[in-house]
This record gives C-alpha cells, sequence and structure tokens, in this order.
C-alpha cells in the first residue's frame, strides 16, 4: 500500500487521494502498516521501509523521520499530551512532535 485515499462514508464517493510513494521518488517501497490522525491535520503513518512519516493536509507535504537505528513501523498510538508511541522491530520507540526527537529505552 503506498497511496491514501479519503472516502465519504455517506455516498462512497473518492474525497481525497494522497500518493506518498510520489512525494518519496528515492524509496522503491513503503510497506505502509498504520496511520493515525492529530488534529489540527496531520497524518502519523508508520512503514517498513520509512520508518515514521508526517504528512500535512493543510499543505500536502511529507516529512520523514529518522532515528539512531532504522525503525520498522508496525503499530502507532498518540497519548494525551501529544507524544507518539511506535511499535516497532526494536521495540517500544517514543516520538515527541513538538521536539521531533526519538525516545527508545523501552527496548
Amino acid at each position: 500500500m503506498e497511496d491514501l485515499y479519503q472516502i465519504d462514508p455517506a455516498d462512497g464517493q473518492l474525497l481525497t487521494h494522497i500518493d506518498i510513494a510520489e512525494k518519496l521518488p528515492d524509496r522503491i517501497s513503503l510497506n505502509l502498516q498504520e496511520i493515525i490522525f492529530t488534529p489540527p491535520g496531520t497524518l502519523w503513518i508508520g512503514s517498513l521501509d520509512a520508518g515514521l512519516l508526517r504528512y500535512d493536509l493543510a499543505t500536502e507535504s511529507l516529512t520523514e523521520y529518522f532515528s539512531d537505528t532504522a525503525l520498522q513501523v508496525y503499530d502507532l498510538y498518540v497519548d494525551a499530551a501529544g507524544i507518539l508511541w511506535l511499535g516497532t522491530d526494536t521495540g517500544l520507540v517514543r516520538f515527541d512532535p513538538q521536539t521531533e526527537h526519538f525516545i527508545t529505552p523501552y527496548q
């Protein structure tokens, strides 16, 4: 899966199509696994091949985040403080969107 689609549940019409692979042309594959939405308009995407991605719906920009080690992200969770928790191949990883910093003592 390398494309994201927003479908209107009322009538099944396509509202939005986002081609993630087009925004990361150097990647052969992305292997997207998990997607969560945080206000005011951010999609956080976990990928086996690209780690953690942030897609800003307003600007249509995509940002890749890298930690000290390559991450395969299987699951995402946002807590009440806005901290992202990533279930990865190396264990539980915390990511602070404000500082854009990974904390990985949860292995």
